[in-house]
């Protein structure tokens, strides 16, 4: 009858009708399940269960460490030094004196005009998660480079009256050898006038000395 097949399409409509609501409650099920777009781990987490959040929250700070980030700033006669894809060599006293390196990732082309200073940031891989968030690292930036040069130890150097000198040994005595000196690197000087390549330097002890001690050589280092 008509009746019956009015009622016969009113269910199936309000059939089709659920399916719908069915499908959109699934839909809004399936936003409830927050997944990451990396993988990572959970550094902070501000929500709790049964709370309120909107579409402006975040709920989850994820951290990928394998490659990390250190960001250095440089003054304006180094700046025009770097670029960027160099690689340098670095140091995170906290974990170790070995040299890692990183590549330099960005070069700020503007100054600061709070410091005055450039920002450099460089990538240092980091497979092993060693390296945390907030370590500070030591990085070692070439700033001119001299070949074929006397290098001695900068605490073989000594100062009076403005000049620099060093002692060095001759027929078993203290001489007094005045020095120009160059790039200090570290712990290490450039000499660039004084001495020649193979001259005995003291190197320990050389505070203590006058011209024309008398000195026992009991044993010789490579530098």
């Amino acid at each position: 009858s008509s009746a019956a097949s009015d009622v016969y399409k009113r269910q199936v409509a309000t059939c089709e009708a659920l399916k719908v609501q069915l499908e959109s409650a699934r839909q809004k099920l399936s936003y409830t399940r927050i997944t990451s777009p990396m993988d990572g781990l959970v550094m902070t987490k501000d929500i709790t269960e049964g709370c309120l959040i909107s579409n402006t929250m975040v709920p989850y700070v994820i951290m990928n460490s394998d490659t990390v980030e250190a960001v250095i700033s440089v003054t304006e006669q180094v700046i025009n030094k770097i670029r960027k894809g160099e690689k340098l060599d670095l140091t995170v006293p906290s974990i170790s004196d070995k040299s890692l390196e990183g590549v330099v990732s960005s070069v700020s082309p503007a100054v600061d005009p709070k410091t005055m200073t450039y920002t450099v940031s460089i990538e240092i891989a980091n497979p092993k998660g060693s390296i945390k968030p907030g370590m500070t690292a030591k990085v070692g930036i070439i700033t001119e480079k001299h070949d074929q040069c006397v290098i001695a130890p900068l605490s073989s150097i000594l100062s009076s009256e403005g000049r620099n000198y060093v002692y060095t040994v001759h027929n078993q005595s203290a001489e007094k050898t005045p020095v120009t000196t160059g790039i200090i690197d570290g712990d290490r000087v450039e000499i660039l006038e004084g001495l020649d390549e193979g001259d005995l330097l003291v190197v320990k002890g050389q505070q203590y000395l006058r011209q024309n001690d008398s000195i026992t050589i009991t044993e010789e280092v490579s530098q």
